[in-house]
Formats: structure tokens, sequence, C-alpha cells
């Protein structure tokens, strides 16, 4: 299936090649290579892989330009010029630029050892313009919905840990090691979602939550999680039990809410019973088990 990343890549390459053209660019492969590479499915990494290309395009150009200009067109200054390049972008923190970095070295060192400043300062150009074309076709053509997408991902973790909560009300003791798997993948997927909204969150239009909400929905689910594995660790009683059935569907209802761009607003569990409960246990466990309870239900009404 040709999806629309697919198309928008196409028509960028297409457009990049007609610029070049027009103005009569002696190496419109750089610039081409750099719509490729730059072109991703958000804005938000569509500019991250961009500044990364253009990172690795300064220090390639520059170290292989000062290696054709030292060493001429040789094995040893590829050799060294490629070793420099590495290891200053290593030093600078610039490690998805090495590739990049090394072939545009490649490219000065090989290609142009008579003007390597001039053919350097060339693909830098390049490089700028299939940055821009990229990133222009992407945020007009199709652009992505990212509240939806983020709304969608955070919805899918709260199922899942309906889901899991579910389980966990239905069994006694300690969860078994095929059930700590489910809660680590789930874990895991908390972690890719509030990752994918760090990345695009200021490209993200928020016209009916603003960004603290964001934040405190992020904050709020892992704070669940995290108690929600408490009570994995621990195991439960039949009143717990009871209680987890109804924040399980607690979960469910948030899910629901999130799709749509609602506020869950959920308070069908009692504070003030988990709150007693919690005083009057006679246990070490049990009296964890019931704090960590009255916790997650005052974290489900902050959605």
């Amino acid at each position: 299936m040709i999806g629309k990343r697919i198309i928008k890549t196409a028509i960028a390459a297409a457009l990049t090649m007609v610029i070049a053209r027009i103005f009569h660019l002696d190496y419109p492969f750089y610039a081409v290579i750099a719509v490729i590479v730059v072109m991703q499915s958000t804005l938000g990494s569509s500019l991250d892989a961009g500044i990364n290309r253009l990172l690795g395009t300064v220090v390639g150009a520059i170290t292989g330009a000062l290696a054709a200009i030292s060493l001429g067109s040789t094995p040893w200054a590829l050799g060294l010029g490629l070793l420099v390049t590495i290891y200053l972008c290593n030093l600078l923190g610039l490690v998805e630029s090495i590739s990049i970095a090394g072939i545009v070295l490649t490219a000065v060192v090989l290609e142009q050892a008579t003007h390597p400043w001039v053919f350097a300062w060339g693909r830098f150009l390049d490089t700028m313009m299939g940055i821009f074309v990229a990133w222009l076709v992407n945020a007009l053509l199709w652009p992505p919905r990212l509240e939806k997408v983020v709304r969608t991902r955070l919805s899918e973790v709260l199922l899942e840990m309906a889901e899991l909560v579910q389980q966990l009300a239905t069994t006694t003791g300690q969860g078994e090691e095929a059930g700590w798997k489910q809660w680590r993948q789930l874990g895991e997927k908390i972690s890719s979602t509030w990752r994918f909204w760090q990345e695009n969150r200021r490209e993200m239009e928020q016209k009916l939550l603003g960004d603290d909400h964001w934040q405190l929905w992020f904050d709020t689910v892992e704070s669940i999680y995290h108690n929600l594995l408490i009570l994995q660790r621990i195991g439960l009683w039949p009143e717990g039990q009871v209680i987890l059935r109804a924040v399980g569907e607690e979960l469910r209802q948030a899910a629901r809410a999130i799709a749509v761009n609602q506020r869950p607003g959920l308070k069908s569990i009692d504070l003030r019973y988990l709150a007693e409960q919690a005083a009057q246990a006679d246990g070490t466990t049990t009296t964890l088990g019931w704090q960590t309870l009255l916790q997650i239900a005052r974290d489900l009404q902050k959605l």
C-alpha cells in the first residue's frame, strides 16, 4: 500500500529536481538525498532529521575540505578525514550525523581536490534546499494530526491497562512471570507514547486542551501504572479485588473519553471509604494495598 509519506517523499524529490534545474545546480543528487532522508511521518521528526543531516553536512564538508587541501584526493586524505570526522561527531554528540558526515567528506575528497571549499559550500546549500523542500511539503500536504495520534495512543494504553487490571482483580497472590511481561510491555508503550508527544509537542494544535493537560495526563497515567505494579507485586485480598474491578471500569471510561478529546471526570470510587480502610488495616501488606488503591483512585480523578 502506498502511504501518504511515500507520496509526499516522491513529490518533494521531484520538486527539488525541478528547482535544481531552474537554478542550474551541478549536483542535485545531494539535495534529493536530503529530501529522502529528512521526510518523516511528523514535522517534529522531519525537523530533527533535517538538523542531523545539516550538522553532519557541516562537519563532513569542513573536514573534507581540510583533508583535500592538506593531502589531496588520496587514500590518506580519505582515511584520516573519516577518522577525524567520526571522532568529531562522537565528541560533539552527533552520533546520528556520522553517516552523512562521512558521505559528504568522501564526496569532497574524491570529487573536488582542486577547489574543495567551493565544492563543500555547494553541498551545504544543496542540503539546505532539500531540507527546506521536504519540510515544506510535509507541512502543507496532508499535515499530520498529531493531537489525534497522541490521544489514540494514550487511549490504547488505558485500555490495555484496564485489561491487565481485570486480570489482576481475578487472581490472588503475587503476579506470575507471564503477567509481569505484559506489565513491562505496557510500561514500554507508555514511555514510547510519552516520547512521541515530547518530540512533537511544539507543533501540536491544542484547541481544547493546553499543554499542561497533556503533561498532567502522562504524569497521572505513569503514577497509576507504578501503583498497579505494587499491587501486582504484593497480591490482592477479596475487598481489594472488588475495588480493582471498579478501577478497571474507570480506566475504560477514561480511554473512551480521551479518544474523543473529552475530560473523563471519574468520581465513582469512594475516596473516603478507601482512606478509612487504609487506616483500619491490621497488616503491613494490607495497609500498603489499601493505600495504593487510594492513590490510584485519586489519580483517576485527576484525569
